[in-house]
């Protein structure tokens, strides 16, 4: 579950240009609204994901 600043839900998105697919993260009124939104490449969000799930999982009093 991922929320902008706004509390906007963020969806999984991604644009292929010359052969080449970019992966992001965008919040939802830039998809049903066309407005102007938050969009952040998803290789930033995963990398923070994964992370913080690491630290966690390497906490032994964290897990408990």
């Amino acid at each position: 579950m991922l929320f902008d600043a706004e509390g906007n839900r963020m969806t999984p998105s991604y644009a292929v240009k010359k052969g080449t697919r970019y992966r992001y993260y965008v919040s939802r009124p830039l998809i049903t609204q066309d407005q102007r939104a938050l969009r952040i490449p998803a290789a930033e969000i995963e990398h923070l994901v994964t992370s913080r799930v690491r630290q966690w999982l390497l906490d032994p009093g964290g897990i408990y």
